[in-house]
């Protein structure tokens, strides 16, 4: 999974009307792409705007960052935004917890060898692993684990 990390500060004279229409149609435009996993926005105590949205791959990242109505969408930025910065970045290690029990998504083989001994070890570690980062409590075992 690839995250991209965005925020912005608007303008003093900024158009949040034209804002808002942008706002929505990337979101039903990257909502259809393949490998879309979702949008979350978020607005920051300095009034900043944050958003995070998650794709599957990369190259799912880069076909949203490359389609014309997001292209098309950049070029409004510079009416709207006095700053926008963006931040893309790589899964490594992917947990949830839901009603008390914890899950590992997705984990980076390097960091289950340094947790958990030899890959000969891994289904026997499986069967009693314990996310070691507070995340789940003591005792809580995983429902699953599946490998990327």
């Amino acid at each position: 999974m690839v995250i991209c990390v965005f925020g912005v500060t608007h303008r003093p004279d900024s158009d949040l009307e034209l804002e808002s229409r942008l706002v929505e149609k990337m979101a039903d435009v990257a909502s259809v792409m393949p490998g879309f996993i979702s949008y979350k926005h978020y607005s920051a105590l300095d009034g900043d705007d944050i958003g995070i949205i998650r794709f599957q791959s990369r190259d799912d990242l880069k076909r949203w960052r490359d389609h014309p109505a997001h292209r098309a969408a950049w070029e409004h930025a510079p009416r709207i935004y006095r700053e926008f910065w963006v931040q893309n970045c790589e899964t490594f290690d992917d947990c949830k917890l839901v009603d008390g029990v914890g899950e590992l998504l997705v984990f980076c083989p390097e960091c289950w060898q340094r947790e958990f001994g030899s890959a000969g070890q891994a289904g026997s570690a499986a069967a009693r692993m314990y996310y070691r980062r507070g995340a789940w409590g003591p005792g809580r075992r995983s429902r699953s684990i599946r490998r990327k």
